[in-house]
């Protein structure tokens, strides 16, 4: 697995965030980079500027993604209702497993299948 550049989103549970840095991930958490309560342009832009992968459950960054010319290398896009933090965590981790490089990809989670589009 290529190792990346993140950008977690606030509705990503700290578990999850400590699962990429376990990867080798080089992780921006929203929370802990002081932009909670950013709107989601705000990210997306800055996931461009700094070539990071967004990792949210809001799927307005892959709709985004296929009407604006500038794109971030990847999303990763939770579409589940979570039990709780470590099904996050665990859904997460398998999904990467099965995606691997997630490098121009749009990858959707949904509880029991991972999707992944082209972002091209």
């Amino acid at each position: 697995m290529k190792l990346a550049r993140v950008l977690a989103d606030e509705n990503i549970p700290f578990s999850a965030v400590e699962l990429l840095e376990q990867l080798g991930h080089e992780v921006k958490w929203v929370v802990s980079a002081g932009l909670q309560g950013a709107d989601d342009d705000t990210l997306y832009d800055l996931a461009v500027a700094e070539k990071r992968i967004i990792v949210s459950f809001d799927d307005y960054f892959g709709q985004r993604a296929y009407t604006c010319p500038e794109r971030p290398p990847g999303i990763v896009i939770l579409k589940f209702k979570p039990r709780n933090a470590s099904e996050v965590r665990t859904r997460l981790q398998e999904a990467i497993a099965e995606v691997g490089d997630l490098s121009g990809k749009l990858v959707i989670v949904q509880r029991t299948i991972v999707r992944v589009r082209v972002l091209d």
